[in-house]
């Protein structure tokens, strides 16, 4: 019998770093659910956990750090070197990054910061000055935008020229700008796919119904705006119309989900108001981590479901409760951006 079925992931994931052994831990570290990498993570050292996320490539890296909590994420990268750090964060998407940044000690993301590209660190910059529980904190800046003066074939020229590049784009609409970058309209992949190639794409390019929403917009219109339409996602405009990014459904599910689960918290036996933003983070932690264990052991499956949206990788359907890792992340949770106690 192959040793490694006789170990536990755990003792799995500790041996090839012991070895240095690159290619299987990459490997099986692709293998493992979500979840079981997150556990995992929370049982490494943090000596480890850095080795970890630098022998494994910068993409899965960059999978592993959005899936982790977000203090837990932003305490790990403050402690890597900032060029490993800039390596992980490159591959990770817009609003994951201002996530992390916002979470981050300012002295720490700003040494990181001077060694990303300037375009890049600007962009960070700008998108952690939005509030979080807005359009401009919830959005992606990786779109598909074309000048409506271009032509079809331009386009199509360009998406294979940069497919690298889009794939990993969480692309469902192309866009149209003016020549000032303002936000004109929407384009139909099939329409761009069996239009004459000459034709300009302000000739094919939707401008009727087309809806987009201003980086001020709040999460509870958003949330009502995906409620009432059954569309993938929204372009991002500013005050003068540029268009500047996009909000997904999913990116509103998960910050109504979290917002739910600390209110319930609150309600649950967490004060709230001044008190509770002067609280030491550990008496908040202690006390988020009782509540949070009881929902975990619900009957009421509904009930645990609705509590714990926020939180799926924490408890599962069956209603099992890895303790210690969800009593690490809540008491190293730390006031930031996103935090209801910050």
């Amino acid at each position: 019998m192959d040793q490694k079925e006789t170990l536990q992931p755990f003792e799995i994931v500790n041996k090839l770093l012991q070895e240095d052994n690159t290619t299987d831990l990459n490997n099986y570290i692709e293998s493992l659910p979500t979840s079981e990498v997150i556990y995992l993570m929370s049982k490494l050292t943090r000596k480890e956990q850095h080795k970890m996320l630098m022998m494994i490539n910068p993409s899965e890296a960059a999978d592993v750090i959005e899936e982790l909590p977000e203090a837990q994420a932003a305490d790990i990268m403050e402690e890597m070197d900032a060029e490993s750090a800039v390596a992980i964060i490159n591959e990770m998407t817009s609003d994951d990054r201002a996530d992390l940044f916002g979470e981050m000690l300012e002295k720490e993301a700003e040494a990181i910061l001077t060694e990303m590209s300037p375009e890049e660190a600007a962009e960070v910059r700008k998108m952690i000055e939005y509030d979080p529980e807005t359009a401009g904190g919830l959005m992606l800046t990786e779109f598909i935008a074309y000048n409506e003066s271009s032509t079809v074939k331009e386009a199509i020229e360009d998406m294979r020229a940069n497919s690298e590049k889009y794939k990993n784009y969480q692309i469902r609409y192309i866009y149209v700008v003016s020549d000032n970058k303002q936000f004109v309209g929407v384009l139909q992949m099939q329409d761009l796919l069996l239009s004459n190639p000459n034709k300009q794409l302000s000739d094919i390019v939707i401008k009727e119904e087309v809806m987009a929403v201003n980086v001020d917009t709040s999460l509870e219109k958003l949330d009502d705006l995906f409620d009432t339409y059954n569309y993938y996602g929204f372009p991002v405009v500013d005050d003068q119309d540029y268009l500047i990014g996009v909000v997904v459904r999913n990116s509103i599910l998960e910050a109504m989900n979290e917002r739910t689960a600390f209110e319930h918290l609150e309600t649950q036996g967490i004060v709230g108001g001044d008190e509770l933003r002067t609280m030491r983070v550990s008496q908040v932690a202690e006390t988020s981590f009782m509540v949070i264990s009881k929902y975990c052991t619900q009957s009421d499956s509904s009930q645990r479901n609705s509590i714990l949206s926020g939180y799926p990788e924490y408890c599962n359907s069956t209603g099992s409760f890895p303790a210690d890792n969800i009593r690490h992340e809540w008491m190293h949770r730390k006031p930031g951006r996103g935090c209801q106690y910050a």
